[in-house]
């Protein structure tokens, strides 16, 4: 699925065709791939039930806010802002989340290791 932020029946209607469609399809095994430029735009049920996600550098505080707060779980909002930084901070660079392990990799090449003196 490609893009239908600028599509608000599509993506933010409950019950509509595409969240219900996600979860349905993720309950049966079945991979869904979403590509998006808006994170705050994607149907919550949606942003809770991925099982990863790519993030390169975002463009608006607003949408920067909500996805590290989204993804803050394990290790809180200021240190995961930090995990942000450092994996966007480079051309072409981006965070990968693996969200059923709760870890951080700068690209694919390394996984982000925190130190855990460093938690809020």
């Amino acid at each position: 699925m490609d893009d239908f932020a600028d599509q608000a029946n599509v993506v933010r209607q409950r019950g509509g065709g595409f969240t219900r469609s996600f979860i349905r399809l993720r309950h049966q095994f079945i991979s869904c791939w979403i590509l998006s430029q808006k994170w705050k735009l994607l149907d919550p049920a949606i942003r809770v039930s991925l099982t990863f996600c790519l993030c390169w550098r975002l463009r608006n505080v607003d949408e920067k806010k909500q996805f590290i707060t989204d993804i803050s779980g394990k290790h809180g909002r200021e240190t995961t802002e930090e995990i942000y930084e450092m994996c966007t901070s480079e051309p072409y660079s981006f965070l990968y989340y693996d969200a059923l392990k709760n870890e951080f990799y700068c690209r694919f090449e390394f996984k982000v290791a925190v130190n855990k003196n460093l938690r809020e």
